[in-house]
């Protein structure tokens, strides 16, 4: 009788990661809710505080941090079928990537009257933080094992 410890070693599966992708595309989901409600929070406190620059400064600061977390998390779940070093590949260029136009677009949105940067700021690292505890949930819901 044979075992599945007698069963041969399949090379091709040693670095794929988990085929998780729903909850992939449910954080994604998750995540424009987040962003979405922490953006019209933030128009609506920085049109009360400053007017018309703090509603822009807080949907700026929705789209950019929607753009910035959103991305990894699309890329994520866009190549979880991949080995570990493709998905890691994926994963750090997309960071590197955006992190540069996230930055360009602080520098683009500085230069602008309309935009209060308090506002965009601060729904920027609302929004941030609030992905992080997503992604953190994420993770502690999977408990995945590593090894055998």
């Amino acid at each position: 009788m044979r075992t599945s410890s007698d069963a041969p070693h399949d090379k091709r599966s040693e670095h794929k990661p988990p085929s998780r992708g729903l909850d992939f595309w449910r954080l994604l989901r998750q995540m424009a809710t987040l962003t979405g409600i922490v953006a019209v929070v933030a128009m609506g406190a920085g049109y009360a505080l400053f007017g018309p620059p703090g509603l822009w400064g807080g949907l700026s600061g929705g789209a950019v941090t929607f753009a910035f977390c959103g991305t990894t998390v699309a890329v994520m779940g866009a190549t979880m079928r991949r080995s570990v070093p493709v998905q890691s590949a994926w994963i750090v260029g997309s960071w590197i990537a955006k992190t540069f136009l996230v930055l360009a677009a602080f520098l683009v949105l500085e230069g602008v009257n309309g935009v209060d940067r308090t506002v965009l700021g601060a729904t920027v690292l609302v929004g941030v933080l609030g992905s992080l505890a997503l992604d953190a949930r994420l993770v502690l819901r999977a408990r995945q094992t590593t090894g055998d």
